[in-house]
C-alpha cells in the first residue's frame, strides 16, 4: 500500500531524516495494513481532513503538541492534510501517522526509544489491524536487542501503552484532531488515560500479549 498523499509522503521522509527514533514511524505508515472490519465501520465516520492550526492555548492538546516538536525539534507539521480515501487502508495509515505526535503527548511517551515502543505497543493493542500488533511486537524486540541497557525502559513502556489501551476508546477513529484548542489534562481524563489511582504494580516482564487477530 502506497500513501497516495505528497504531503504525507513528505512528512515520513522528514520524520525519518529527523530523529533516529522516527525510522519506525516511517516504516509503519509505508507497510500494507488490513483494518479489521469493525474498524473500517469507524473509519468510515471519520472525517477526511485533518487540520492542525500552528496556535493553541496555554496548557491545550494544540499547545503541548507544538511544544513537543519544538523540543524535540521536529518539523511542523502542515496546517491541513486530506486523508480521505475510499481504501479504509489508506485512511488508517494516514491517520496514524497525522496523530503520532499527539498520541505521544496524550500518552504522556517521550521521543526516545522507550517511548516509541510505548506508543507502538498502545497502538497495537488498541485492535486496529494485525499488522500493527506484530510491528509492534518485530519493534519490542529490534530495540531491546540493539540497546539491552534500556531493557527495563523498554518493558515498562511497553506494558503502560498497553493498559492504557485496555481503557481508553480507539483514538486513530476518534476526529481528536478537534480537540487541538481543548485542555490537555481534561482531554486525557475524559479519555480514560489518566485516573487518581496509579496502575498497580505487576511485573511488566512476563507480559500477557494478546493473540493478534484474523484481518
Amino acid at each position: 500500500m502506497q500513501l497516495n498523499n505528497d504531503r504525507l509522503k513528505a512528512t515520513a521522509v522528514q520524520l525519518l531524516m529527523a530523529k533516529p527514533t522516527r525510522a519506525a514511524l516511517a516504516w509503519s505508515a509505508a507497510s500494507p495494513i488490513t483494518p479489521y472490519p469493525d474498524v473500517e465501520e469507524e473509519l468510515a465516520a471519520c472525517e477526511g481532513v485533518a487540520a492542525f492550526a500552528d496556535k493553541a492555548p496555554l496548557a491545550s492538546l494544540g499547545d503541548a503538541c507544538l511544544m513537543f516538536r519544538a523540543e524535540h525539534r521536529l518539523p511542523r507539521l502542515a496546517v491541513e492534510y486530506n486523508v480521505s480515501a475510499a481504501e479504509p487502508a489508506r485512511k488508517l495509515a494516514a491517520r496514524r501517522l497525522l496523530l503520532h505526535d499527539i498520541l505521544h503527548v496524550l500518552l504522556e511517551f517521550d521521543a526516545d526509544w522507550p517511548g516509541e515502543l510505548g506508543v507502538f505497543s498502545f497502538v497495537a493493542a488498541q485492535g486496529y489491524c494485525p499488522q500493527f500488533e506484530r510491528l509492534a511486537r518485530r519493534l519490542g524486540q529490534i530495540y531491546m536487542t540493539t540497546a539491552p541497557w534500556l531493557r527495563d525502559a523498554l518493558g515498562k513502556a511497553e506494558y503502560r501503552g498497553r493498559q492504557l489501551a485496555m481503557r481508553a476508546p480507539r483514538l486513530l477513529t476518534m476526529p481528536i484532531e478537534q480537540e487541538w484548542r481543548t485542555s490537555l489534562s481534561a482531554l486525557q481524563i475524559q479519555l480514560k488515560l489518566k485516573r487518581e489511582r496509579p496502575l498497580r504494580a505487576i511485573d511488566w516482564r512476563t507480559p500477557a500479549l494478546p493473540a493478534i487477530r484474523a484481518a
